[in-house]
């Protein structure tokens, strides 16, 4: 389950990276031509929200029957809905290391997962940056 909040935290987290992205740098116009740019539009205005709620489910489900559930009841739940913020941020930055590492040494531990989730971030950062090209 937690990987399944961690898997949909990250779509929505990267589709709102996207969002921003898309506001501030490119200046994204109103998207009315095609079905697939208002499919595009509809995720990116809602990945914020969505984002938001998913990880207020992941904070709630760790909290409860997560590894670490003892340490999390101790915090505050804002502590805790912190400290997945700053993992999910982290994130990305971990998987790049942890490609590098798979390539490297060929006998790291859970080797073909560090390669799958380096392939599946830059997955998503190609369907999210195609989604922005379409809607500028």
């Amino acid at each position: 389950m937690t990987r399944f909040l961690a898997i949909v935290r990250r779509i929505f987290g990267w589709g709102t990276v996207f969002l921003f992205l898309g506001i501030f740098i490119f200046g994204i116009k109103n998207a009315s031509k095609g079905s697939l740019q208002s499919l595009y539009a509809t995720f990116f205005t809602l990945s914020p929200v969505l984002y938001l709620l998913s990880t207020i489910l992941s904070v709630a489900y760790i909290r409860k029957h997560g590894q670490f559930a003892g340490i999390h009841q101790e915090q505050s739940p804002v502590t805790s809905f912190f400290r997945c913020l700053g993992h999910d941020l982290v994130s990305p930055f971990v998987n790049i290391g942890g490609f590098f590492k798979a390539l490297i040494n060929k006998n790291v531990a859970g080797r073909n997962i560090l390669i799958w989730r380096f392939v599946e971030m830059i997955i998503m950062i190609i369907i999210y940056a195609f989604g922005i090209l379409l809607l500028m």
